[in-house]
């Protein structure tokens, strides 16, 4: 079952009456292929996930890598996403393109996770531009992570905003501006970590009720 009653979490995360919001599992996949063989070869054969970002050195790497160009030419039924480090604007945005494209020449992945964005719409080299250029290089999908609520233009600039990355203990008391209530759940990504076992479901009961599409929760903790 999603929804589940759990007494020694936060009562406000109860789903209200006839909530209809299911949120759906999307992860980062930071595991080696050739150390997580099985944990692949389930991604081929799809299932619960939606969509998972893949990273093979923080971004494409240099140089192909020869597990990922193996794991990654085959056919999957879950969406990959090839991850792209912003670095909140901080880098070029030919940068940004270039291994983007490197994504696809390498891997044939053509569907990105852009992560650190700025949360506004222009800072230093960022501006929202950047992912159109993306889009007209070949991009089928660019998904945004700034970690935080972003201004709305992110938000309706993106195919998928992450605008939530707190630890469980932040997540349960955290207020959404109520824009971003309204907004599309498709477009809406939270992802928790640091979460204690007994409570993984309790988060997705308050993403249901706080309006995303889409949920990761863990109980790894942030390095």
């Amino acid at each position: 079952r999603l929804y589940f009653r759990c007494a020694r979490c936060c009562r406000a995360s109860q789903p209200s009456q006839g909530l209809v919001n299911i949120p759906r599992l999307a992860a980062p996949w930071y595991l080696h292929p050739a150390e997580h063989p099985d944990a692949w070869a389930q991604l081929r054969v799809g299932g619960r996930l939606s969509f998972v970002v893949v990273n093979a050195a923080n971004g494409p790497g240099r140089q192909p890598d020869p597990y990922y160009e193996d794991a990654l030419r085959r056919p999957s039924l879950t969406p990959l996403l090839g991850y792209v480090d912003v670095g909140y604007g901080d880098r070029s945005a030919s940068v940004v393109r270039r291994e983007a494209m490197a994504w696809a020449q390498w891997y044939g992945v053509t569907e990105l996770m852009l992560d650190r964005v700025p949360s506004q719409a222009r800072r230093n080299s960022w501006s929202l531009d950047v992912i159109d250029q993306l889009r007209a290089d070949g991009a089928s999908k660019v998904v945004a992570n700034p970690g935080t609520v972003p201004v709305p233009e992110l938000v309706a600039h993106a195919d998928i905003t992450c605008v939530v990355e707190d630890s469980w203990a932040v997540y349960q008391r955290l207020d959404l501006p109520r824009w971003l209530r309204n907004c599309d759940p498709a477009r809406q990504w939270h992802l928790v970590h640091s979460c204690p076992v007994r409570c993984l479901q309790s988060v997705h009961r308050l993403a249901a009720a706080r309006g995303a599409g889409f949920v990761w929760a863990s109980r790894g903790t942030v390095p």
